[in-house]
């Protein structure tokens, strides 16, 4: 043993990497309007239910690909979570900001990827085509594994081509 220092450094690391608490993620893709969301939200955040209280709000990182969380998922004692997040845009030299709250099954969790499509239907391109949801001025989608759920929209926009 010529570096014990060497053996003492790998020893530290193998303890580390089994004490290490691995916290869930998801293949996660958020889209506001038709653009991914690539560096404009700030305070994405999760709320659940959990054992001990009845809501915990569990502040969340994003980069598109991938949400994940500062807790054990077998702590969620909720099947539905409600994922808040604030969106930032720049119009006309002013800076805007919209918050959204959309209802996210835990069982989503373990898809292989999940997209979700928000449109602010305060703008009138999506005001035309998009009902909003009761008390609020934006509607939401989701791409899954499974299929697509899609909003009963306004107005179907018409084919190219007509038969």
């Amino acid at each position: 043993m010529k570096n014990p220092i060497l053996i003492i450094l790998l020893f530290l690391s193998y303890i580390n990497g089994y004490s290490q608490t691995t916290y869930p993620s998801a293949n996660f893709i958020i889209t506001v309007d038709g653009k991914v969301v690539i560096g404009e939200l700030a305070k994405i955040a999760l709320a659940f239910k959990t054992k001990d209280s009845l809501n915990q709000i569990v502040h969340s990182t994003y980069i598109p690909g991938n949400l994940s969380f500062g807790i054990d998922e077998n702590m969620i004692f909720s099947d539905s979570l409600e994922l808040t997040f604030n969106y930032y845009e720049t119009c006309n030299n002013k800076h805007v900001i919209y918050k959204y709250e959309v209802n996210l099954p835990k069982v989503w969790l373990s898809y292989s990827y999940i997209v979700l499509r928000v449109y602010n239907t305060s703008k009138s391109k999506y005001k035309k085509i998009y009902y909003p949801l009761e008390g609020k001025s934006y509607t939401y989608e989701w791409d899954l594994p499974t299929g697509s759920i899609e909003r009963i929209k306004k107005n179907y926009p018409k084919p190219d081509c007509e038969r």
